[in-house]
């Protein structure tokens, strides 16, 4: 597994911290990995995985 430095400078794995659900949603699809590295500044701010996505939306509709 890389570390988050590493995965900052794969396109297919990074999204910029302000973006959408659907775009993030939209790179976890292309890159088959489930997962998005957020970006903010040129540095690393965190993961969102496709079930942090599924369990914020059982919170809101359930």
């Amino acid at each position: 597994m890389k570390i988050l430095k590493e995965l900052k400078t794969d396109k297919k794995m990074t999204i910029d911290s302000q973006a959408s659900i659907k775009e993030a949603m939209g790179v976890m699809y292309k890159n088959k990995n489930g997962c998005v590295v957020l970006i903010e500044k040129n540095k690393p701010k965190g993961i969102i995985t496709e079930s942090d996505i599924v369990n914020g939306l059982k919170k809101m509709f359930y």
